[in-house]
């Protein structure tokens, strides 16, 4: 996997690239690096030009100045594509990642060949809303050991009635 960096809109960027024929970028949720999506670039490198990246903030990207927004989210999504010189592509958004690639279709529509939306939500603001069990099961998510973490984060996202 070839890594590279650019810089936009201030920030650097970094990202990687696998495979040939026609892209894919894969766009990672919230804590999450681009090297999460690894066994999805392998399978699909065979057939495509997967390109996979640390959202700003995360891995080897910059945080760039605050506020941080969806639409600048997408912008990178956007320049990683100029900068490659991608003029369509299937864009695949998981989580966070999927707000992101919704403005990519919104904000350039001729631009997206294909939209997968994985565990996402249409509307960042009403799962965004911290609240004191939210602070708590994130907390678990990410201390202990790797079953703590593990079920911290199947708290998190099952509802009640699920896990009983």
């Amino acid at each position: 996997m070839l890594e590279k960096t650019l810089t936009a809109g201030g920030v650097d960027l970094a990202y990687r690239m696998a495979g040939e024929g026609p892209a894919v970028i894969c766009i990672q949720g919230v804590g999450v690096i681009g090297h999460g999506w690894s066994p999805q670039a392998e399978a699909l490198a065979g057939r495509h030009q997967v390109i996979t990246f640390d959202n700003r903030g995360i891995g080897r990207s910059g945080a760039g100045a605050p506020p941080l927004t969806i639409e600048a989210m997408a912008s990178d999504v956007l320049a990683i594509m100029d900068a490659e010189r991608i003029e369509r592509a299937h864009v695949i958004g998981h989580s966070l990642g999927g707000l992101v690639a919704q403005q990519v279709a919104l904000a350039a529509r001729q631009r997206v060949r294909s939209l997968a939306l994985l565990c996402t939500f249409a509307d960042g603001a009403a799962p965004g809303k911290l609240s004191l069990r939210m602070a708590v099961l994130g907390l678990r998510a990410r201390v202990g050991s790797r079953a703590m973490r593990r079920n911290g984060m199947i708290r998190m996202i099952m509802p009640p009635e699920y896990l009983r």
